[in-house]
């Protein structure tokens, strides 16, 4: 009976490693200018990263992942703590929780 406890335990943990983030809106070439509160360079250009970066932070509204070489060599990601207005824009690809 504990064994099974405890399988059971296992593969609830399993799963919620496995989970995504909060869920997103993606936004392909959308850029929302504003309201960050934090920016950073990124190591590997990875719009997920982003993306986990503000699921892991409560006061994170929205995000937006900036292409390498459109605000210098690395990509970027600015974390936003309100959803500012999105626009057209090939640098960029935002996100919404």
């Amino acid at each position: 009976m504990v064994t099974i406890a405890l399988r059971a335990a296992a593969f609830v943990v399993v799963l919620a490693a496995a989970a995504p983030p909060a869920a997103f809106k993606w936004e392909p070439n959308t850029d929302r200018p504003g309201a960050d509160y934090r920016t950073f360079e990124l190591r590997e250009p990875r719009p997920e990263v982003c993306r986990d970066a503000c699921s892991g932070e409560a006061q994170c509204r929205a995000f937006t992942y900036v292409r390498p070489g459109a605000q210098g060599p690395h990509a970027r990601c600015d974390l936003k703590d309100a959803v500012p207005p999105a626009r057209p824009a090939d640098c960029c690809l935002s996100g919404v929780k």
